[in-house]
């Protein structure tokens, strides 16, 4: 299947009220004690661009799958992730890979299972990529070491770092913290991490915030998926719709506001998946992608 929009891809979701530009930002250097002045803490970009402490900026982002079932929703953590990339799954669904750097949602999830480009994508970012199973491909792919900038963290090897809730019946019941997820990496000595060079969305004063872009529609093959991402120009923020509902964080009953959101285009194939038939992407290569932000295309 060519040229389909098979994943409104890195729908980059910040967190809610956080301006979103994705600059790499001069160090605050600060000055020398006794000369007068106050010092200034150094501040280094994180992955979603805004300026943070040194040791959060270097801090090893977590890639953590999420499931879009409808018996998942509402989900808990979207609107604390830095980064939401959100792919076609098997049978029409949707499901979720959301980074953290700067945030400690509450809890995260409902937490499923691993694919090869959920896999690719966590391995970009050299993250500590969170799952619980996956198929046989993305299982094997992920003990033959094909992704080695990632550590995987499947719960299957390491259930304390996760906990099955009572309130949701299985397999929607499996959640995690950063806390426990870092304790983790700490635990296994799988925090050294080089910060990756960063894409660079440039910074929107308000008042030149349009409405050329009102309302981004995407529909997939349920109306269950179908997404709308609404903006409103007095926040610059995009009031994200699944299944014609608002999308809520049930950590904080607060609906998901992105202030970017990037669809891209790739290609997708078939794959056996056992008993069934899966999808897989062609993330390796070259493609268009439009850019919505500040109400305008890019």
């Amino acid at each position: 299947m060519k040229n389909k929009l098979i994943i409104v891809a890195a729908i980059i979701i910040a967190v809610v009220g956080t301006i979103i530009f994705w600059q790499h930002q001069l160090k605050n250097k600060g000055t020398q004690p006794g000369d007068g002045t106050q010092a200034v803490e150094e501040q280094l970009p994180s992955i979603n661009g805004v300026p943070v402490a040194r040791d959060i900026a270097e801090a090893r982002p977590l890639a953590i799958v999420i499931e879009n079932h409808i018996d998942s929703r509402p989900q808990s953590g979207l609107t604390h992730a830095d980064i939401v990339y959100e792919t076609l799954a098997e049978a029409g669904i949707t499901r979720f890979l959301a980074l953290y750097q700067t945030q400690k949602p509450k809890e995260i999830g409902p937490i499923r299972s691993a694919r090869p480009y959920f896999s690719f994508i966590a391995n970009e970012w050299g993250a500590g990529f969170a799952h619980v199973g996956g198929s046989a491909t993305a299982l094997a792919e992920l003990n033959d070491k094909k992704y080695p900038k990632l550590v995987d963290i499947n719960e299957m090897s390491y259930g304390s770092s996760f906990i099955r809730i009572k309130e949701r019946p299985a397999p929607h019941n499996t959640y995690t913290t950063v806390e426990k997820l870092r304790e983790l990496l700490s635990k296994k000595d799988w925090e050294d991490w080089t910060p990756i060079t960063l894409g660079e969305f440039k910074t929107i004063p308000t008042e030149q915030l349009q409405n050329a872009i009102t309302k981004i529609s995407v529909s997939f093959f349920s109306p269950s998926y179908s997404l709308t991402f609404t903006f409103d120009p007095s926040t610059g923020l995009y009031a994200r719709n699944s299944g014609g509902k608002p999308a809520i964080d049930k950590n904080n009953d607060m609906q998901i506001y992105p202030r970017n959101v990037l669809v891209q285009f790739v290609d997708d194939y078939t794959i056996p998946l056992e008993g069934t038939t899966g999808v897989d992407l062609k993330l390796d290569r070259s493609g268009s992608a439009i850019l919505f932000t500040g109400g305008t295309k890019i």
